[in-house]
């Protein structure tokens, strides 16, 4: 029996073929760079290895569509741990973030940013490339989603962005830096906090969060959920996602207080990774507004007809 292969089976040989083919489509045409190339950009934004294999089969070809990428397209991804494998000397990273800076500055094009660093640690120039990259894009009105996946990273000054629609971070920072973000982005409607690190009290977001519709947060370890209270008062809360790292059973008061909540929008919720209390759920089915629940069943819960309400 003849089985197919497909491209993530292919070996570099192969994919150096299928490169070649669309890099001669993207140049059958007179198109623009950016939209020339886009489908040789697109492949080696698939996934890491299409990336590392373009970069092995033509390192000047990738060095050149790195920087019509930066400067160019719309949605853009910073991967710190990629750009450092890619220019391991000192030569190279000077010469990779003068490049990157300036057309990321330049990049009139640009709506979203993402910076990921998935390194358990972080180099010591770390925080001034960030910082770079910051004062080249948060005054770019053209910015509306801004994305920091960088664990073993700390913010040391709130980046300055004021027309944010979307945030979201996995950083170490503190709750006040959380609130500056949010004071300097009123419009903001999804906020995403998956940092269970941050240190301090989120209370005082309502007041600064009164257009995000949509909210998810990974809840710190071993916390009395009164921190979390104050949440559920956000006025235009539509979709909530969880992703807990506390006991089961302590999110009582905070879904008790979703049940209250007076003129409430809430219609989805998503608790991912982690069992909840049958009184948990009790409360989370006794929302009026809500359409949407997934989460695990509490161990042995006999109201399952309680579903239907749903």
């Amino acid at each position: 029996m003849t089985t197919t292969k497909t491209i993530l089976q292919l070996n570099s040989c192969c994919l150096h073929e299928v490169l070649k083919q669309i890099k001669r489509n993207c140049e059958i045409d007179d198109a623009p760079r950016a939209s020339k190339y886009a489908d040789l950009i697109n492949f080696a934004l698939a996934c890491d290895w299409f990336g590392d294999i373009l970069h092995e089969w033509n390192t000047e070809l990738y060095n050149q569509l790195e920087n019509t990428y930066y400067n160019e397209f719309s949605d853009v991804i910073v991967d710190f741990a990629r750009i450092y494998k890619h220019k391991p000397s000192a030569k190279d990273l000077e010469a990779f973030w003068n490049m990157c800076v300036p057309a990321l500055q330049t990049n009139n094009n640009l709506k979203e940013l993402e910076l990921i660093d998935e390194r358990e640690s972080c180099d010591e120039t770390l925080a001034e490339y960030f910082h770079k990259i910051m004062c080249a894009v948060e005054n770019k009105e053209t910015v509306k989603t801004f994305k920091v996946s960088m664990r073993a990273y700390r913010i040391v000054s709130v980046p300055q962005f004021r027309q944010l629609r979307e945030l979201h971070l996995n950083v170490r920072l503190d709750a006040l830096q959380l609130l500056k973000f949010c004071e300097l982005n009123q419009n903001l409607t999804a906020l995403h906090i998956m940092n269970n690190e941050i240190v301090g009290n989120f209370d005082k977001l309502v007041d600064v969060c009164s257009n995000v519709k949509t909210f998810a947060f990974q809840t710190k370890r071993n916390i009395d959920d009164a921190e979390y209270t104050p949440l559920a008062k956000l006025p235009k809360l539509d979709s909530l996602c969880i992703q807990p790292a506390h006991q089961t059973g302590s999110l009582e008061s905070f879904f008790n207080a979703l049940v209250k909540k007076q003129s409430n929008s809430l219609q989805r919720i998503q608790i991912r990774g982690a069992a909840i209390s049958a009184k948990e759920f009790d409360n989370l089915l006794s929302i009026p507004t809500l359409k949407e629940l997934e989460c695990d069943l509490p161990l042995n819960y006999e109201s399952v007809s309680q579903l239907r309400k749903i």
